[in-house]
């Protein structure tokens, strides 16, 4: 789950300035976290300590990531 005080600033600087691309982070750790930011209007998120606990987590989320939002990559 992304954390519940960093989504909140992200939807309120998105909110105020929709013009600055954002980037996320905080929670980021699977496809469900990363997806809530980007549904709530970053651009991109940043894998941080989930790659201590799991150095392939950014290979991973990458083809998770792009099988949910291009699913005719994988065909």
């Amino acid at each position: 789950m992304a954390g519940p005080v960093a989504l909140r600033c992200v939807l309120a600087v998105v909110r105020a300035l929709p013009d600055v691309p954002v980037v996320a982070c905080g929670g980021v750790h699977d496809v469900a976290s990363a997806l809530t930011y980007l549904d709530a209007g970053a651009v991109a998120v940043q894998v941080g300590s989930a790659l201590l606990h799991d150095p392939t987590t950014v290979t991973r989320l990458r083809a998770d990531l792009a099988a949910r939002l291009d699913p005719q990559e994988d065909a």
